[in-house]
C-alpha cells in the first residue's frame, strides 16, 4: 500500500506542494474551488464541451497535469488580475516514480503530518441484534456469514451529515467526503462486547487533519462515544419478526457496500481504540511482521503454528504475553563488576498448531472485548449528570479497570449512584436518571436528553421503553420535568416566569419527539409499500415551480456507409418534455390540555403511528394512481391508456390474455423509428382480489394445457394495490430502469414528512383553545414521462 509521501513523489521533479502552500497560491477559494476552476479552464483551451469531463491528475503551484486518452498532458497556470485562471506552454509529460529513500529528502514541512502518524483505529462495525432507529435486526448467525464473505475485502468510510447518510443508498457516496477505509474485517461473539458483532480496522487518510485528527484526539481522551459508525447496504430479504410490545424486520443477506462517520448510529457501530503498531524497545519504527513472529518465538510459541495470522493478531499476542523467565540458577552481579547476563530459559516446546491459532484468537477477542467494555463504561460516566471534578475522577478509575466485569453497565452504574450518594451527604445535589440525565428543576441544559427520553417513552418498542416510563411517568411526568407547572393549570405565563425553564421547553422537546417516534415508525412502514419499485427516478426539487424533464426518441437502424464514402449526419430523434411541480400535503396534530392532564400516553401513540402510517400510504397511493389513472391528459395532451396508442386491453387476465398483451407491450415502437422497443413485461399491477388467480396462472399446468409454458410468466412481478377501484382491472409495466415511465420529486429530495413546532407556544391555539399544535408536512409531486413502457387491460 502506498504512504502518502509515495503518492506525493509520483513525479519526477519532487515539486511537492502541500495544502498550505496551494491556499496560498490560490486567493479564490479553497482546493476543490481551484480544481473545478482549473477543469474548466482546460476545457475552454481545449475546445471542449460543457459536459465532457476533464481528468486532473495533479496539481502543482505554478502547473497543472491532466489526462487526454492515454497522454500526460502538462499546463503551466497562474491567476490573473481578474481572478481567472490563465494557461500557457502546453507540453506533453511523462510520469514516473521515485523510490521513498529518495523522496524522504523533500522538506517536511510541506507533507501532512499524517503520514508519520498512527492511522489505525479497531471498530466494531455492527452488531447483532435490533437497530435502535430503523426497525431492523441483525442476527448473529447472518453478520458471521457477512464477516466470513468480506475476509480480506474492504470497506470504505465516508464522512458528511447523518443527512448524507441516510441518502447514501439512493445517491451514491461522494469521494471528497471519503476518510479511510475499514479492513481486517471480522466475526466475534463475545457477551463481554454486548453480543455479536462484526469488528475491523479503520484505517484514517489523514489523521492528522481535519475530521480524521477529531477522532484520534477524541479516542486519546478517552472519549470514543463522541463518534459511531453506521453502515450502507442492502439486504437480499427482510422477514417479519416479533418481540413484546415490537415489531421487526429481520434482515437476511446482508450486503455491506460502505461505512458513514455519524454522530448517532443505530446498529452498535463504535469506534473502540487505537490499533497501535507494536514497537520494539527504545521505541524506534514499527516492527515488520516478521520482527513480530521472532519475539513471540522467543516467549515459546511455534513459528508453523502462528506463521499465517494477520499482523493485527499477532501484535496483540505480542503485547499481552509475558517475556520468558530468566533461568532460576542466573547469577546475580555485583555492581562494581558486572559480570555476563545468564542465559535464557529454553523455549516452550511447540504446542499443537490448531491449539495456538485459536488462543491467539482469543486473546484478540479479549483485548477487543476490554476495549468495547471501557468504551461503554465511559460513554456511560461522561453521559451521567454527576459534577465535573467528579465525573473526572470516576473516568480516570474506570480506564485503569482491566476486568471486563468491572466494566458492565450494572458495575458503572453503581459507581455513579456511590458517587451521588456521596455528594448528597456532603450536601450537593444529583437528581435525575443516569441513562438521561433527567434533573428536577433545570431542564435546558438538558433538553436533548429529556428529548431521548420522551422518544423512549412514546415508543413501546424502545429499549428503554420501561425505564422511561418510570422515571417520567407519562406525559404529565414529561410536562412537569420541563415545566414546574406543578398545579397543572395549564400553559399560563405565571409558571413561564416562576420555572426554571417555559412551557416553550415542552413544546420543544414533545415535537422533536413526536418527529423522531414519526420517521422510526414511518421508515418501519415504508418496507410494506412497493410505490418505488414503479419509479424511474426520484428527483430533488428545490422549488414549487413547474419543472420539466426532457425525453428523446430512438436513431433507429443506423445506415451503412460504404468505402471511401463520407460519413452522414444521424437524423436527429424527436425530444418531449413531461413536466409537473411539487406540492403540499400535510395536517396538525394537536396535544390538548386535557390529554396531558388525564396522561392520555396511549392516544398520543396511536396519533403518531396512525399519522405515519398516513403518509406512506398516501404516498404509495399517489404513485400507484399515476400507473392507474383513468382520466385527465398527460405530457402530450392525450390520456394515459387508448386504442390510439395500443396500450389498453378489454380482456380479463387469463394465461393466454398475458400472452397477448405480453406481445402487444413488447412491439410498442420506439418514438423516431419503427423499430419494436421490445420491451418484457417486468411487472404487473392488480387488486388484492385478482392477485391469487395471477400467481396460479405462473404455476405450470398439466402437459396437454394449450398454455402449459409458463416462462414468461414466471418471470413477472406481480403487485398488489388495495387502492385498486375495479377489482377485474390490471396493468403492465416494463422495467422502469430500461424505460422510463414515472417520476417522482421530492422537496429538497426529502423522502420523509416533517414535524414543524410553532415558534410561539403562547400564541393561537395554546391560548384561545388549550391546546399544542404540531404541523405535519410532506411535500412531492410526479408525471408520467412516457406511455410506452405501460398497458391497462380493462375487462368491460
Amino acid at each position: 500500500m502506498k504512504t502518502l509521501l509515495e503518492m506525493l513523489m509520483e513525479y519526477s521533479d519532487g515539486a511537492i506542494i502541500g495544502r498550505d502552500a496551494l491556499a496560498e497560491a490560490w486567493t479564490s477559494g479553497d482546493l476543490d474551488q481551484l480544481r473545478d476552476a482549473l477543469r474548466d479552464a482546460i476545457k475552454t483551451t481545449e475546445g471542449m464541451g460543457d459536459d465532457s469531463w476533464v481528468n486532473i491528475e495533479a496539481i502543482f503551484s505554478d502547473t497543472v497535469i491532466f489526462i487526454d486518452d492515454l497522454d500526460y498532458i502538462q499546463y503551466d497556470w497562474s491567476q490573473g488580475a481578474d481572478g481567472a485562471i490563465v494557461l500557457s506552454n502546453k507540453t506533453k509529460v511523462m510520469k514516473t516514480w521515485s523510490e521513498v529513500a529518495e523522496a524522504a529528502a523533500v522538506d517536511a514541512g510541506l507533507i501532512c503530518e499524517a503520514a508519520e502518524k498512527d492511522d489505525a483505529l479497531h471498530v466494531r462495525v455492527i452488531k447483532a441484534g435490533a437497530s435502535a432507529a430503523s426497525g431492523v435486526y441483525y442476527p448473529a448467525e447472518e453478520l458471521r456469514r457477512l464477516a466470513e464473505a468480506n475476509a480480506g475485502n474492504t470497506w470504505p468510510v465516508y464522512a458528511g451529515s447523518d443527512e448524507d447518510h441516510r441518502k447514501r443508498p439512493g445517491t451514491g457516496a461522494d469521494v471528497r467526503q471519503t476518510i479511510g477505509w475499514i479492513e481486517g474485517i471480522s466475526y466475534i461473539a463475545e457477551a463481554a462486547k454486548g453480543g455479536p458483532a462484526v469488528f475491523g480496522v479503520m484505517r484514517l487518510l489523514e489523521p492528522a487533519e481535519g475530521l480524521g485528527k477529531k477522532i484520534m484526539t477524541a479516542v486519546s481522551k478517552g472519549m470514543p462515544g463522541l463518534f459511531g459508525l453506521s453502515i450502507t447496504g442492502a439486504a437480499g430479504q427482510f422477514k417479519p419478526r416479533h418481540e413484546p410490545g415490537r415489531k421487526l424486520a429481520e434482515a437476511h443477506n446482508i450486503n455491506i457496500q460502505s461505512v458513514d462517520i455519524v454522530a448517532r448510529p443505530t446498529a452498535g457501530g463504535a469506534i473502540l481504540n487505537l490499533a497501535e503498531a507494536a514497537m520494539p524497545e527504545g521505541g524506534a519504527d514499527p516492527m515488520t511482521k516478521e520482527q513480530i513472529i521472532a519475539a513471540l518465538v522467543e516467549k515459546g510459541y511455534a513459528k508453523a503454528a502462528i506463521a499465517h495470522l494477520g499482523e493485527d493478531a499477532l501484535t496483540t499476542m505480542l503485547t499481552n504475553t509475558p517475556a520468558a523467565d530468566p533461568a532460576p540458577d542466573a547469577p546475580v552481579a555485583p555492581a562494581a563488576d558486572p559480570a555476563p547476563a545468564a542465559d535464557p530459559a529454553p523455549a516452550a516446546p511447540a504446542a499443537d498448531a490448531a491449539a495456538i491459532a485459536e488462543a491467539a484468537k482469543k486473546q484478540v477477542a479479549e483485548a477487543m472485548a476490554l476495549a468495547g467494555a471501557q468504551m461503554a463504561a465511559n460513554d456511560r460516566v461522561h453521559r451521567s449528570d454527576i459534577p465535573a471534578a467528579t465525573r473526572d475522577r470516576l473516568l480516570e478509575r474506570v480506564s485503569g479497570m482491566t476486568d471486563p466485569a468491572q466494566l458492565t453497565e450494572a458495575a458503572v452504574t453503581s459507581l455513579i449512584e456511590a458517587e451521588r450518594s456521596y455528594l448528597a451527604e456532603a450536601g450537593g445535589t444529583a437528581g435525575g436518571i443516569p441513562d438521561f440525565k433527567l434533573p428536577s428543576v433545570k431542564v435546558t441544559d438538558n433538553a436533548n436528553m429529556l428529548t431521548e427520553a420522551a422518544v423512549a417513552m412514546l415508543d413501546p418498542g424502545h429499549k428503554d421503553h420501561g425505564l422511561a416510563m418510570r422515571e417520567l411517568g407519562g406525559l404529565k411526568g414529561l410536562y412537569l420535568k420541563t415545566t414546574g407547572d406543578r398545579l397543572l393549570s395549564g400553559f399560563s405565563r405565571k409558571h413561564i416566569v416562576e420555572a426554571a425553564v417555559s412551557s416553550s421547553t415542552f413544546d420543544q422537546i414533545l415535537g422533536d419527539s413526536i418527529h423522531r417516534v414519526l420517521m422510526m415508525r414511518y421508515d418501519f412502514m415504508m418496507q410494506t409499500t412497493r410505490w418505488n419499485e414503479l419509479v424511474s427516478s426520484t428527483r430533488a426539487i428545490m422549488d414549487f415551480k413547474d419543472h420539466r424533464f426532457s425525453n428523446v426518441g430512438g436513431y433507429g437502424t443506423i445506415p451503412d456507409v460504404n468505402e471511401g464514402a463520407s460519413y452522414n449526419d444521424l437524423t436527429h430523434p424527436t425530444e418531449w418534455e413531461a413536466n409537473f411541480a411539487v406540492s403540499k400535503r400535510g395536517g396538525v396534530i394537536p396535544v390538548t390540555f386535557e390529554m396531558i392532564r388525564n396522561d392520555d400516553m396511549a392516544l398520543l401513540q396511536r396519533l403518531i403511528e396512525k399519522a405515519a402510517e398516513a403518509c406512506v400510504f398516501t404516498l404509495n397511493d399517489f404513485v400507484f394512481g399515476l400507473v392507474t389513472q383513468s382520466s385527465g391528459n398527460i405530457y402530450d395532451g392525450a390520456v394515459l391508456y387508448s386504442a390510439t396508442r395500443g396500450n389498453l386491453g378489454t380482456t380479463a387476465f387469463s394465461k393466454a390474455a398475458f400472452r397477448t398483451a405480453d406481445i402487444a407491450l413488447r412491439k410498442q415502437q420506439e418514438l423516431s423509428s419503427t423499430r419494436p422497443l421490445n420491451m418484457p413485461t417486468k411487472k404487473i399491477i392488480c387488486s388484492i382480489d385478482l392477485e391469487p388467480t395471477i400467481l396460479d396462472a405462473q404455476q405450470r399446468g398439466t402437459e396437454n394445457d394449450p398454455d402449459t409454458d409458463t416462462s414468461r410468466m414466471r418471470a413477472v412481478d406481480v403487485v398488489p394495490w388495495e387502492g385498486m377501484t375495479d377489482e377485474n382491472d390490471w396493468y403492465q409495466l416494463a422495467d422502469p430502469m430500461r424505460c422510463p415511465g414515472i417520476e417522482v420529486g421530492f422537496l429538497d429530495g426529502k423522502k420523509e414528512p416533517e414535524v414543524i413546532n410553532r415558534d410561539n407556544v403562547m400564541e393561537g391555539p395554546a391560548f384561545t383553545n388549550d391546546q399544542m399544535e404540531f404541523k405535519l408536512r410532506h411535500i412531492y409531486g410526479g408525471t408520467v414521462s412516457d406511455w410506452r413502457s405501460m398497458r391497462a387491460n380493462r375487462p368491460a
